[in-house]
C-alpha cells in the first residue's frame, strides 16, 4: 500500500497553482509498484528551504484510478504542497488536491487541508522519497 507521505506528499514538491499543473516542468523523483503503479514528481522551481526543512509542490501520477474518501476510481493524480523536516525525519502536507485525470489535469475531486505529521517507516517508499528530498537540499547553493 502506498504510504501517506508519498500519497499526500508525493511527494514532496509541487507547482504553485493547482490549476496550471500541466505547465510545470515536473522532475521525476520516484516510481513505485504499489496501488497499481505510480510516479512521484516535484517542481524544482517551487522548492523553498528553511534550515533543514523543505517546502515544495509535488505531483503523484497513478496508473490506475485511486479512491478518494472511500469513493472508488475517482483520482488519477494528486498535487500536494508539502513540508519535509529532514532533521526529525517527518513530513506533512499543507494542501492536497486530487484530480480526475493524470498529471494534475481534469476536475478537482477533493481538496484536503493541513495533515498531521507523518513519520515514514524505515525502508518504505515514503522513507526513500524523504531521503531523496533531504539529499536534494544538500546540493542546493
Amino acid at each position: 500500500m502506498i504510504g501517506m507521505f508519498t500519497k499526500f506528499f508525493v511527494l514532496l514538491f509541487l507547482l504553485g497553482s493547482q490549476t496550471h499543473a500541466s505547465s510545470v516542468d515536473w522532475q521525476l523523483i520516484y516510481e513505485g509498484d504499489e496501488v497499481g503503479g505510480y510516479k512521484s514528481y516535484f517542481d524544482p522551481n517551487s522548492v523553498n528551504v528553511v534550515g533543514t526543512t523543505v517546502y515544495a509542490w509535488g505531483l503523484t501520477d497513478f496508473n490506475k484510478p485511486q479512491a478518494v474518501n472511500f469513493i472508488l476510481n475517482t483520482s488519477l493524480s494528486t498535487l500536494s504542497y508539502s513540508e519535509v523536516d529532514c532533521q526529525l525525519k517527518r513530513a506533512r502536507s499543507h494542501q492536497l488536491i486530487a484530480h480526475k485525470e493524470n498529471m494534475g489535469r481534469g476536475k478537482v475531486v477533493k481538496r484536503v487541508g493541513m495533515t498531521e505529521w507523518f513519520y515514514p517507516p524505515p525502508n518504505s517508499a515514503d522513507a526513500t522519497v524523504m531521503l531523496i528530498t533531504c539529499k536534494l537540499i544538500a546540493t542546493l547553493p
